[in-house]
């Protein structure tokens, strides 16, 4: 994301609280976004209050005192906790999602809670076929709408496993090393590949992978 569309996008949604890690992983290269946000809230009018980094130990970063937390040492003091349900009217917002701002200053869609959930709960059961236990993937970006509808919230609502970035490369047809010999996807069941810092390695998992 752009420094200025980023900052934009803080201005507006006005956060109390930003969650980022410290660097990100695209094509085996990583992509440094603790100096890019930090950027951003200077460039922004308005300032979160806190910083929660989720450390991945691929780069050194600079935090800043008095707002920058690190994310598994702050859960690990909630590790315990026991955080009441709190019921919400079907109207209650549940996120806001940005457009890309190409055409112009990025517009805000919010989205309620509960026409969204029976949404996704519903697709997932009559579309997808999906049943409790089962695993899914999702090949979409996790940033847009698709991705984090049916790579979250519906395997949450449906109880399933979710694999955020499965098979972004693979289509049927395509050709991929499995201990050292070369298969060709013919159908293609469920696979999982691990993101992060194994995504850097290039490390993968498959299972029920129909191949020839």
């Amino acid at each position: 994301m752009a420094l200025h569309s980023l900052a934009s996008r803080i201005d507006d949604a006005k956060p109390k609280l930003i969650v980022t890690a410290e660097v990100g992983a695209r094509g085996g290269k990583a992509a440094p976004y603790k100096p890019l946000l930090d950027e951003a809230i200077t460039l922004a009018e308005y300032k979160p209050e806190k910083v929660w980094i989720v450390n991945r130990g691929l780069t050194e970063f600079t935090s800043v005192a008095g707002r920058d937390l690190g994310y598994a040492t702050e859960c690990q003091k909630r590790l315990n906790d026991l955080v009441p349900i709190e019921w919400v009217d079907a109207t209650h917002p549940s996120y806001i999602l940005y457009t890309s701002g190409t055409t112009g200053k990025p517009k805000s869609v919010q989205r309620d809670t509960g026409g969204y959930a029976v949404a996704l709960a519903a697709s997932m059961k009559h579309i997808f076929t999906g049943n409790v236990g089962e695993t899914m993937f999702c090949t979409s970006d996790i940033g847009w709408v698709v991705g984090h509808s049916y790579i979250i919230y519906a395997p949450l609502l449906s109880v399933l496993f979710s694999a955020p970035t499965a098979t972004w490369f693979m289509v049927h047809g395509s050709w991929f090393m499995v201990h050292g010999s070369w298969f060709m996807v013919r159908l293609i069941r469920l696979l999982w590949i691990t993101t992060g810092r194994q995504k850097l390695t290039g490390q993968c998992w498959s299972f029920n992978v129909k191949l020839k």
